[in-house]
């Protein structure tokens, strides 16, 4: 599975602002509700002293919550204040990037010669929703040794949803009984750079996966598309080789911290 940087839609932010420290968060309805609990990402943050901004922020809550913070894993600071107030990392990953992509041939390192699909029928969201709640296995969530498993299945099973209502572009790959065997969601960013949302294969399938990256790093070339980013847990591995051969690089590793409020 591929995440990207991109994530659900936006909603509105909140500051909190005390000395030299900041956080900045919204509230994540998509994510209550699969966890049945309030759930709160922080975007940004600069904790610079000794303080107690954290406990401002779960002051504001009411009942169980889960708050969780993607940054940068060589931040000393938010790393000590995070563990310090009981977050835990619960997944690192990493932003990957090929900036190289109209030199590139993609033809070299797997096959790109798959007829992909960029529209979807009702059958084939169902098909979609079923691929991302049997076969994903790496995310902030799925990773989480303290989050139920079906309930991070079901927060992903209605994330597919969600970019559908939000018409993101989409890749299908079909076999000859129109089955889909793997998709992509992706954002153009602007008309030369692309963010790859979400995607995956069906179980059982994973051998099809390399000739349908590189399908997409050709459907995307010829598109016009120069530059794409995209975020996967570095516990993915497989698919991490693929994004390698594929020409991407690492631009920086994150840590995904997590606490939740009893």
């Amino acid at each position: 599975m591929a995440i990207g940087l991109r994530r659900l839609g936006e909603n509105k932010l909140t500051n909190i602002e005390e000395d030299d420290n900041y956080i900045e968060y919204r509230n994540t309805p998509w994510d209550e509700r699969a966890f049945g609990v309030k759930t709160i990402e922080i975007m940004n943050a600069e904790l610079n002293s000794n303080n107690d901004i954290l406990k401002k922020l779960e002051n504001t809550i009411k009942g169980p919550a889960l708050i969780y913070f993607r940054a940068d894993s060589n931040q000393q600071n938010i790393k000590k204040h995070m563990i310090n107030n009981g977050y835990y990392i619960a997944e690192t990953s990493l932003h990957l990037y090929n900036y190289k992509i109209k030199s590139m041939d993609f033809n070299k390192p797997f096959k790109c010669n798959l007829e992909l699909v960029d529209f979807l029928t009702d059958s084939d969201i169902q098909q979609i929703k079923n691929i991302s709640e049997s076969a994903f296995q790496y995310s902030r969530f799925h990773e989480d040794p303290f989050i139920d498993t079906n309930k991070s299945k079901l927060r992903y099973v209605n994330w597919i949803s969600d970019l559908v209502n939000q018409e993101k572009d989409i890749l299908i790959y079909k076999n000859q009984d129109g089955d889909i065997i793997s998709f992509m969601f992706y954002e153009f960013i602007n008309s030369e750079k692309v963010d790859l949302i979400l995607g995956g294969s069906k179980n059982g399938y994973g051998y099809m996966t390399p000739s349908f990256w590189a399908s997409i790093m050709n459907n995307l070339q010829d598109k016009g598309v120069k530059k794409i980013d995209v975020l996967i847990s570095a516990s993915n591995i497989v698919i991490f080789n693929i994004y390698l051969k594929l020409g991407f690089l690492i631009k920086n590793t994150m840590f995904d911290y997590h606490k939740k409020i009893d």
